[in-house]
């Protein structure tokens, strides 16, 4: 699509796996929500395809643009998030019925240490202390984070109850242990799996990738994003080409810095590159090691980039 002189430094800021990208805004039609869409897919096609939606009397075709540059795609992100979420309530569930049904029944009680390899904690505090990572898996909503930040009392209410049970039954005061058990972990129990399945649906429903429409010399075609952020003004003296120790895609051609808002650098997309075949061996750069001092990020070199100027 031409440039006009009101969009000729006018760029769509877009997030993948917590990097920012931009893409000029005159190579981009519309966005859409992928689920206001059916997405059909399409046979003996590449991965990057994940298929084609009727839009506007069109069909266009949807490319996952982690897919294209070797991330995993925000649904295996997610799936991977939510397996963790199932195995952690899976062997919560599995102990305390297990040593339930031991200490009812004239079982072997050392089923109370049953807990001690829990592996969870570590995976969650890691999360936690990353308000990053943390703001991008819940899309920062509210809701989601809240229940986040109570996943991880309600975990230690079965490890505590664990504790005392295994004191109990250290002293053969197995009554106890069952009162225990019976008045307060099977409540806790629940607790934590309610407060897990509300995790898991909310994922399932807020991580849905966003579909930016693009036109380039009257082709239509979709891309999958995890989320848009802003509209951007980025100058020329705001763009540089990648370092030359970084390695050159034809996908992504120029680095950038802007003052607009808090994406700090940022990785600038040839619009008209995402019409042709992905280099199925590049992977993005970590650009979070150059800065404005950078010495390549010195010199203005945005006329060899490619991009629009």
């Amino acid at each position: 699509m031409p440039q006009s002189d009101t969009t000729l430094d006018q760029w769509l800021v877009f997030t993948l796996a917590e990097q920012k990208y931009a893409l000029h805004v005159d190579s981009v039609r519309e966005l859409t929500k992928t689920a206001d869409h059916k997405i059909r897919s399409i046979p003996q096609t590449p991965d990057d395809i994940v298929g084609a939606i009727c839009t506007r009397g069109s069909v266009i075709a949807i490319r996952d643009l982690r897919t294209m540059i070797n991330l995993p795609s925000l649904a295996k992100e997610t799936a991977e998030v939510t397996e963790i979420l199932v195995q952690h309530k899976t062997d919560h569930a599995d102990w305390f019925h297990k040593l339930s049904s031991a200490i009812h029944e004239g079982g072997d009680p050392s089923l109370a240490c049953g807990l001690q390899s829990c592996t969870f904690r570590k995976w969650y505090d890691a999360l936690m202390g990353d308000k990053s990572s943390l703001q991008t898996l819940t899309n920062s909503n509210f809701t989601l984070l809240r229940l986040f930040e109570q996943l991880g009392p309600a975990h230690e209410a079965i490890h505590s109850i664990a504790a005392k049970v295994t004191d109990l039954v250290r002293d053969k005061k197995l009554d106890m242990a069952r009162a225990l058990l019976d008045e307060t972990g099977a409540a806790q129990l629940q607790n934590l799996i309610v407060i897990t399945n509300q995790i898991e649906v909310l994922l399932e429903e807020l991580r849905k990738p966003l579909i930016i429409i693009m036109e380039w010399e009257g082709r239509q075609l979709g891309i999958q994003v995890d989320s848009v952020n802003s509209v951007a003004r980025i100058p020329d003296e705001k763009i540089s080409p990648l370092p030359e120790r970084v390695e050159q895609s034809g996908l992504f051609k120029a680095i950038a810095k802007t003052d607009n808002d808090d994406s700090g650098l940022m990785l600038l997309i040839d619009g008209a590159k995402l019409f042709e075949d992905a280099d199925p061996s590049w992977q993005p750069p970590d650009i979070s090691q150059f800065n404005d001092k950078t010495p390549e990020f010195s010199t203005n070199q945005s006329a060899a980039s490619g991009l629009p100027a």
